[in-house]
């Protein structure tokens, strides 16, 4: 949201470092193949994973 508001922060490049870092998905199985079924941390889990996909949809071609 803040690179819409303002590219010129340009917060792009951070962003794409961080989502194709390999330690940003560890723990994600963990969460995914408990027994605790579909819990508030896996929502949320899950919601900042389609931000995160968003994020690096607008910034693929800046």
């Amino acid at each position: 949201m803040a690179h819409d508001l303002d590219p010129s922060i340009g917060l792009c490049q951070i962003g794409r470092n961080a989502l194709d870092h390999p330690s940003t998905t560890v723990g994600w199985s963990d969460n995914r193949l408990n027994d605790a079924g579909w819990w508030k941390g896996a929502a949320q889990q899950m919601q900042g994973a389609v931000f995160g996909v968003g994020l690096y949809d607008v910034c693929s071609d800046p």
